[in-house]
């Protein structure tokens, strides 16, 4: 799916792909382990372009860093930190989520437990034997299989994860706030504490259907997503619940979803556009709303059923990528497709270049925040104004 030889191609540019830690090779927090290792892996390979691009034909003052979801989150981790603002002079994010990460104390409570579970602990079992856990004689399946059980300690995840629970859905995250991630995002970017750069920020149209029903494979009732809202967002509920009547959602699972997907997906993104735009640098935002025709191959990569009918989490890959032919997935895309993947490789790749997106027959505007004007990435190209929901979601704020 991320083959990258026909964006590279098409645009003229050169695709740069890494490898780097990830679960608790990456992102283990322990009293002598302190975290982030994976993204100090990514700063490593920035500062390997950055010496050696030169010798394939690019650009060092031209280097685009690139991600999706959990990509995204790292995109957004580096454009924060002054380890890394200086590597890169543009930014893609698709489906950034705006999670609130975990200050090292509270990783620690995961930590702990991982070292338990293994047996690396001394002074009474509150501290973490860092030799022991780097053991050559561990097996990678034990360490994997240590962490899965501490993710899993309900006790953990709610004294870790108080105050803002639904920030627990992932098992690995970033940890705050320390060289790498100096301090959480949103107020970072409130505070004009950032690289400055020009931005492609953007979603999709369902992007939380991938979890809520990945979670939940019941009809669910309404006065259930009312006590979930009501137990999340506090003394903003009845604002949110408020809004969201005029949906007239029948199944909690799809209210819940698009309030997911506009609070954790779509308005918090804006907020890197909005300080593009404070900053004097532009900023362009996306929602990406098309039902793939060849949507059965999603459930082959582990998303659940109802995205073969919506447009959720990750749906875009196929087209950003430009897979309009995956024999081994007996997969051709119609000529439509075709086109709309044109367009979005374009529209990707002149932004690396230029930091302006375009493509024949578009019209992208650069964002302002007193109109908050986006594209609409399907068959038939159109522009939305997300002002009123987000500038709602902007009041309430991303900290709960």
């Amino acid at each position: 799916m991320y083959d990258g030889s026909y964006v590279s191609q098409a645009g003229q540019v050169i695709v740069v792909t890494i490898n780097y830690r990830l679960g608790a090779f990456g992102f283990l927090v322990t009293d002598g382990v302190a975290g982030n290792a994976g993204l100090a892996d990514q700063r490593l390979a920035m500062q390997w372009v950055q010496a050696n691009i030169r010798t394939v034909g690019g650009d060092p003052a031209r280097v685009t860093i690139w991600g999706e979801s959990a990509g995204a989150m790292s995109v957004g981790t580096h454009l924060i930190s002054p380890k890394s603002i200086g590597l890169y002079s543009k930014a893609i994010m698709e489906s950034h989520v705006d999670f609130i990460y975990l200050e090292k104390k509270k990783a620690e409570l995961y930590g702990m437990d991982f070292c338990k579970v293994l047996n690396c602990t001394y002074d009474a079992g509150r501290r973490c034997n860092t030799t022991c856990i780097q053991s050559p004689g561990l097996p990678i399946a034990a360490l994997i299989a240590a962490w899965k059980t501490a993710a899993g300690n309900a006790i953990t995840f709610i004294e870790a994860n108080w105050g803002h629970i639904e920030d627990g859905l992932l098992e690995f995250l970033p940890t705050c706030c320390d060289d790498d991630v100096p301090e959480q995002i949103v107020p970072a970017l409130d505070a004009g504490r950032w690289a400055k750069v020009p931005v492609l920020v953007g979603s999709n149209t369902n992007e939380a259907d991938t979890f809520v029903y990945d979670g939940v494979n019941f009809w669910l009732p309404m006065f259930l997503y009312e006590e979930a809202i009501s137990f999340v967002f506090g003394s903003h509920a009845n604002t949110i619940l408020d809004y969201y009547k005029q949906f007239d959602f029948r199944d909690g699972r799809d209210a819940l979803s698009q309030v997911f997907t506009d609070y954790w997906f779509r308005c918090s993104a804006q907020k890197f556009i909005t300080a593009s735009q404070a900053s004097g640098q532009p900023g362009y935002f996306y929602r990406y709303n098309h039902v793939l025709s060849a949507s059965f191959i999603f459930p082959k990569f582990g998303l659940p059923a109802i995205c073969v009918t919506r447009v959720c989490h990750a749906s875009e890959l196929p087209l950003v990528f430009h897979r309009t032919v995956i024999p081994k997935l007996n997969v051709t895309l119609p000529p439509d497709e075709v086109a709309l993947a044109d367009t979005i490789v374009a529209l990707w790749t002149s932004f690396a270049s230029s930091g302006q997106p375009q493509a024949p027959g578009v019209s992208w505007p650069v964002w302002q925040s007193a109109v908050r004007s986006g594209l609409v990435l399907q068959e038939n190209l159109m522009l939305e104004s997300s002002l009123q929901l987000c500038a709602m979601w902007d009041a309430i704020g991303y900290s709960h």
